[in-house]
């Protein structure tokens, strides 16, 4: 509730849509907890959408129309938060115990009491022993396209670059390779490398998704060293641990980590999720000393925007030259009916003179470092920082936010625009009177004057 008292919105009603368009409202209370089941008298009313009742009607339209408003925002005295950051805050605060364990738990505390007939009959009705072993998360079996990667992976000699567009399923796909190798196998051991904590958790639940266990999370919120270290040192004396490590690049570079990982055998699999990151020179170096030979890189778009040297990087490590161990492209994803089919307005943006300047005094420094015998620049650091300053100026060109502002002007003009995803800059930016500003928000800020209504 958005007022100052101590109150929670304790409302407790859904619905259940099926393919059809049949519906089921429930209301009441319920829990499925201790005290609800033991000890408190609880009630649960359900109104469906064919019953030729109109009261029984009217009631789950009142309360599909309630719901909705609530939802989406539209009531002023509740207050939403968005599901990713409670789902997010649950994991990190209240982490899971094995889902067997739960169930036998359950079964425990309802034994208790001997009043609850039905319930412990239906427990004691399951047979179907709970899902261990991992395995595809899905009724269907893996897509054709995402067995054909695994079998060319597998013809790569377990190396390769996975050129998948967004929305293909490039996690589920790496997976499937985990997958197909633990069943051969046994076991499994992998390292997943990604740019940001929030992949971390996105990862985690598609880990989990597999059934795959004992995920170790290498980042500044967690013990990962403890971890790591038991299992280095039952790996030394021949107890080999199944594993899933996820760390950020960041991460990845920790001398202790790095020192770790590479006295845990050859044989873990790496997958460098969104690798067209793998661009700092801190992290390239870190790759140079990694031992693992079995090798996945992700990205939708590979080759690394005015970093040619990068990309050449990123093929020699994943032993991968276009086109690649296996590319699905966007077109084909449309064509094919896995993506919606969209329209595609490129529009240019030119530098302003100081950022010209800038670039052409770059591009002069960048010339002394040039090698002709291998028609590209040196490897050194001062190479690196001169690529990135120059990028970073294509990158956050002012004249951006100008052409931002009439793009969202013109498509105003046509429609109301209500809904819209806004690819920004990272970082900050400078203005004519030197005053900082952050690009996020500066993009928002016309986005919001010129359509107040949009969801963004």
């Amino acid at each position: 509730p958005i007022n100052k008292k101590s109150g929670i919105a304790h409302n407790k009603y859904g619905i259940f849509t099926d393919k059809k368009n049949n519906k089921v409202v429930f209301n009441g209370s319920v829990n499925f907890s201790r005290n609800a089941l033991l000890n408190n008298i609880e009630s649960i009313s359900c109104y469906k959408s064919w019953s030729d009742e109109i009261n029984e009607k009217e009631r789950l339209e009142y309360f599909e129309s309630v719901f909705n408003k609530t939802w989406n925002g539209r009531y002023n005295n509740i207050r939403i938060i968005p599901i990713q950051q409670v789902k997010t805050y649950i994991q990190n605060e209240f982490p899971v115990n094995d889902i067997q364990q739960l169930v036998l738990d359950e079964k425990e505390i309802i034994s208790r009491n001997p009043n609850l007939v039905r319930i412990i009959n239906k427990f004691n009705s399951i047979n179907t022993p709970l899902k261990e072993e991992p395995s595809f998360p899905f009724s269907s079996k893996p897509r054709d396209y995402q067995i054909q990667a695994y079998k060319n992976w597998l013809n790569n000699d377990f190396q390769g670059i996975f050129a998948m567009a967004t929305g293909t399923g490039k996690t589920i796909t790496s997976l499937n390779c985990v997958l197909e190798e633990y069943q051969k196998k046994g076991s499994y051991r992998v390292l997943v490398l990604v740019p940001t904590l929030a992949l971390v958790d996105q990862w985690r639940t598609e880990i989990s998704s597999f059934n795959f266990k004992n995920i170790i999370e290498v980042s500044g919120r967690t013990k990962w060293k403890k971890e790591l270290t038991k299992i280095k040192n039952d790996y030394s004396w021949n107890i080999v641990h199944n594993c899933f490590i996820i760390a950020t690049y960041v991460s990845f570079t920790d001398i202790l980590f790095q020192k770790l990982i590479n006295l845990l055998g050859t044989d873990i699999i790496l997958i460098a999720d969104e690798a067209h990151n793998i661009g700092a020179l801190k992290v390239k170096n870190a790759f140079k000393t990694l031992k693992l030979n079995k090798r996945i890189a992700l990205s939708a778009t590979p080759k690394r925007a005015y970093d040619p040297e990068g990309t050449i990087e990123i093929e020699k490590f994943f032993n991968d030259r276009p086109p690649y161990c296996y590319t699905f492209s966007m077109k084909e994803a449309i064509e094919k009916e896995f993506l919606a089919n969209y329209f595609y307005y490129p529009r240019l943006v030119e530098l302003t003179e100081d950022e010209l300047v800038n670039y052409i005094n770059i591009s002069k420094k960048l010339l002394k470092y040039y090698d002709s015998n291998t028609t590209g620049f040196r490897k050194c650091i001062e190479v690196e920082k001169l690529l990135l300053l120059r990028k970073h100026i294509i990158h956050k060109a002012k004249n951006k936010l100008i052409l931002f502002q009439e793009i969202i002007q013109e498509i105003n003009k046509q429609r109301e625009l209500k809904y819209c995803f806004v690819y920004v800059p990272e970082g900050y930016g400078t203005k004519e009177n030197t005053e900082t500003f952050s690009y996020i928000e500066e993009f928002t800020k016309i986005l919001f004057e010129i359509s107040p209504k949009t969801t963004s």
